[in-house]
């Protein structure tokens, strides 16, 4: 048997412990992996995946070391949808920069 060349949504899902409510949300955010039309079906090819991944990667290791950084005296842009908080106790970001803090909560 040859070896795996796509995932399904369902098996991509399955196999990086990712939810399908998850996986649209990065689908609508642009950060989903590549996904090519096969027929009706939509496939996530190997390498898209290890792309994904790469991705991932290097976006919690970037968030990790906003949030390692020393804090000033006005927030830090990381981009223009997202700021570091101040808050020297914690950080306010996700792996994707989304700004976690709401109403007073952090997850």
């Amino acid at each position: 048997m040859a070896d795996k060349q796509a995932y399904s949504i369902q098996q991509f899902c399955d196999n990086h412990n990712v939810s399908h409510a998850k996986f649209y949300l990065l689908v609508k955010e642009g950060k989903a992996p590549r996904l090519m039309k096969v027929g009706r079906r939509r496939l996530i090819s190997v390498e898209a995946a290890q792309e994904w991944r790469r991705q991932m990667e290097a976006d919690s290791e970037t968030t990790q070391a906003i949030c390692d950084a020393p804090t000033a005296a006005a927030p830090i842009t990381v981009d223009a949808r997202s700021s570091v908080s101040n808050d020297s106790k914690k950080c306010s970001h996700n792996a994707s920069g989304k700004n976690l803090l709401r109403e007073g909560k952090h997850e």
